[in-house]
């Protein structure tokens, strides 16, 4: 903990999920910038990339887009919606290899910030054995899927970066 923000991202994690199991991070968005940034910050601050396993990536293969980023981070596409998420959330988290998931959002034309949101929300109340984070960024076009998120413990990033060093 290097600043008093990062003393209060670290107890607001802390106080709303469990503590990881190891310092191997799945990342699931539906932007690949802000999906490289944060593995950009979580190896600066001393965490890994979660390497998804082969059968991991065929199960992903199977239900995404062609284009998609085969690999982590997790890259849902733009027009990924609460459908493409949740799906990807099951085959990532049942991955042996991430001790956690950082769930992106950045408002797109056809993304439901707020359905997402709801998918998350009801995934997480299934899965307590890894620690969940989200950055949903985009400021009021996203503001009630956050709160959604924060009203169910999920703790929230406004960039996805913080919430990766913040993992670690």
């Amino acid at each position: 903990v290097d600043t008093i923000e990062d003393l209060f991202d670290l107890a607001e994690i802390l106080a709303k999920q469990t503590r990881p199991q190891g310092p191997q991070l799945a990342i699931v968005t539906n932007a690949g910038g802000p999906g490289a940034l944060a593995v950009d910050a979580l190896v600066s601050a001393g965490g890994k990339p979660a390497p998804l396993a082969a059968a991991t990536l065929a199960a992903l293969d199977a239900i995404l887009p062609a284009p998609w980023s085969r690999g982590n981070p997790v890259d849902l596409l733009g027009d990924a919606d609460e459908v493409r998420y949740a799906q990807a959330l099951e085959r990532v988290a049942a991955d042996a290899g991430t001790d956690g998931l950082l769930v992106i959002l950045t408002p797109q034309a056809m993304t439901d910030a707020l359905a997402v949101a709801e998918t998350l929300r009801a995934f997480a109340g299934r899965r307590k054995d890894k620690p969940i984070l989200a950055s949903w960024m985009g400021g009021t076009a996203v503001e009630a899927g956050e709160a959604r998120l924060n009203e169910a413990g999920i703790p929230t990033f406004r960039y996805p970066d913080r919430a990766a060093q913040a993992f670690t």
